[in-house]
């Protein structure tokens, strides 16, 4: 029998799970979102450098990460996604400040945004803020109720938060996941 996790322990438990599926799900997400881009040499050399980016930051590859992600914010600045995953990269590196200003920068292009939105609450959960950690997230869920992983991260950043109600929001939102995910063994 395996000793039981601290909550450090489990905390880079999630952040190993959570990291990459969420930047899969920005990427893609925002580049499929975005509509109505008038094509051309800046538009590729933009998507070029993005996925470079968010390629190489999957593979731990961080001085292309950088680059390509950086690049890709200065082709089109008004692209959510490449600020978004820069923020990523930022969180990755603990770098909270750098990150808060990217995912700022994120949100003002894509107010409505559920994977920015939990990007906000994986930065508070980082910084040990439990209480921001808990509204980004709801407010992730709020955007997207479908989103399994925000509800999750929800019910984590809600553990450690520990307030009043917290156990009752855990259950509920324990309850939905289970409805939604019979078979997720998490919410059991």
């Amino acid at each position: 029998m395996t000793p039981p996790l601290s909550s450090s322990q489990r905390l880079r438990r999630t952040l190993f799970f959570v990291i990459p599926a969420v930047f899969l799900v920005v990427g893609v997400g925002f580049l499929v979102w975005k509509r109505g881009y008038s094509g051309g040499d800046n538009y590729r050399d933009m998507v070029s450098a993005f996925y470079t980016g968010v390629i190489a930051l999957q593979v731990g590859d961080d001085g292309h990460a950088f680059s390509g992600l950086t690049q890709a914010t200065q082709l089109d600045a008004k692209e959510p996604a490449a600020w978004a995953d820069l923020g990523l990269y930022y969180l990755r590196h603990s770098n909270p400040d750098e990150a808060h200003k990217a995912l700022e920068k994120a949100q003002d292009l894509a107010p409505k945004n559920a994977q920015i939105a939990s990007l906000f609450g994986l930065l508070a959960t980082q910084s040990q803020r439990y209480d921001e950690a808990v509204a980004a997230y709801q407010k992730a869920v709020g955007l997207d109720p479908t989103d399994l992983r925000a509800r999750y991260a929800l019910v984590k950043a809600l553990e450690q938060q520990a307030g009043p109600g917290a156990d009752a929001e855990m259950q509920k939102q324990l309850l939905t996941i289970s409805e939604a995910a019979p078979d997720n063994l998490f919410a059991d």
